[in-house]
């Protein structure tokens, strides 16, 4: 799949990528405090929505030693929102309708919670938003030397570090003194403490098939276009300075100077100009990928 239908962008990918796991992160954390599903749904996904704006916020950073500066401030950020003030929030929830294991008496516990969080969690964040930086990371660094591979070289990356959360979870559960000792906690809350492991890997695995799908249907195309098995498109001799800067490498760690072909719509007369003896190469010829 080419890189013109990619609708969500890298900055959008590492949004979503990051959102979900500060979701799951935060979850993890915060899931000792005595709120109902309610409160924990609420725990999840304000963490998911403030996590991605923060990942978004980092990801458009004009280097990545910047995207991980700017992910550990958003990781003090994020641990103050998630066990300060969305944790007051479930709370509140949880007291205004009378549910949850502490029946309606825990706000005062939550807002101690959110003073401690002031102190013990923004160092704790910022550590975690240092390990959360590597996607925001990524992405400034994809914006040079784009290609069409750039998308799927990103979710292999956000795959490997989703996988390295999920890890990550898991030894906190098991090793922690919660446990997922199925008499000691509810059945429910052995199933939450399992998701937060076990989520973040299941969706690393869908990235890696998307992104094997990705690679393989855009070799399928170009192999069909070379053989002549396309008749909306064509494969010509190009030089790089004859097509726009939005015309992308097919695949990763060429450069557009290293491209000599490119596929082209098999309509397009613009191809049919003699380029080398032409004063200017034509503005606007409409390449779709460009092949070495």
């Amino acid at each position: 799949m080419l890189d013109r239908a990619n609708v969500l962008g890298h900055a959008g990918i590492g949004r979503l990528i990051v959102g979900f796991g500060a979701a799951t992160t935060s979850s993890l954390l915060v899931c000792w405090m005595p709120v109902s599903l309610l409160g924990r749904f609420i725990i999840f996904a304000g963490s998911g929505i403030i996590g991605g704006l923060l990942a978004g916020w980092a990801a458009n950073a004009t280097t990545p030693a910047r995207a991980l500066g700017k992910s550990i401030a958003s990781g003090a950020v994020q641990a103050n929102v998630a066990g300060g003030a969305l944790a007051v929030i479930a709370t509140a929830v949880d007291t205004a309708l009378g549910i949850g294991p502490t029946e309606g008496k825990g706000l005062s516990f939550a807002f101690a919670i959110a003073l401690a969080t002031l102190i013990v969690g923004t160092l704790v964040g910022a550590a975690v938003g240092l390990a959360y930086g590597f996607v925001p990371a990524f992405v400034a660094a994809s914006r040079v030397g784009r290609t069409h591979a750039s998308t799927d070289r990103l979710l292999v990356a956000a795959a490997t570090w989703l996988s390295g959360v999920g890890l990550a979870h898991r030894f906190l559960v098991e090793g922690s003194t919660i446990g997922l000792r199925g008499e000691t906690i509810a059945p429910i809350d052995h199933a939450l403490l399992t998701a937060t492991w076990a989520a973040p890997i299941a969706i690393a695995l869908v990235l890696v098939g998307v992104a094997s799908f990705r690679a393989w249907t855009r070799h399928a195309f170009v192999r069909r276009v070379r053989e002549g098995r396309e008749p909306r498109y064509r494969v010509v001799e190009v030089e790089a300075a004859a097509v726009g800067e939005e015309s992308l490498p097919l695949v990763a760690g060429v450069t557009r100077e290293q491209c000599r072909f490119a596929v082209v719509p098999a309509d397009d007369e613009a191809i049919e100009v003699g380029y080398r003896e032409a004063a200017a190469p034509p503005p606007s010829l409409r390449a779709i990928a460009l092949l070495p």
